[in-house]
């Protein structure tokens, strides 16, 4: 049996690659929904974002965030303020989407 140090490389190339490629079409998700948003798409706006940044609105987070939401089931979402079920790439129930900012003041 022989071995070959190539592969390891090679290995690494797909993986790369499959890396970046996910990256590309994360990256397009976020470009798409901040232009449903600006347009006023709200529940489209956030059915296309990934969700995947934020926190759970009963939480210490929510709490220094000023949330009018805190204390609520759900989790907020960073990129685009809707609050989802859960925070996952995998297209999570939508529960408010898209709110306004709050003065956090």
């Amino acid at each position: 049996m022989s071995y070959d140090p190539e592969a390891i490389y090679q290995d690494a190339d797909i993986e790369m690659y499959e890396l970046a490629r996910s990256a590309r079409e994360l990256d397009a998700r976020h470009r798409k929904a901040d232009i449903l948003r600006s347009v006023g798409e709200l529940q489209e706006s956030a059915l296309m974002c990934p969700h995947s940044w934020g926190y759970t609105l009963d939480s210490s987070a929510a709490k220094n965030a000023g949330d009018p939401r805190q204390g609520e089931a759900g989790e907020r979402c960073h990129y685009c303020n809707s609050v989802v079920d859960e925070l996952c790439i995998s297209n999570p129930a939508v529960l408010y989407a898209c709110e306004p900012v709050w003065d956090k003041g």
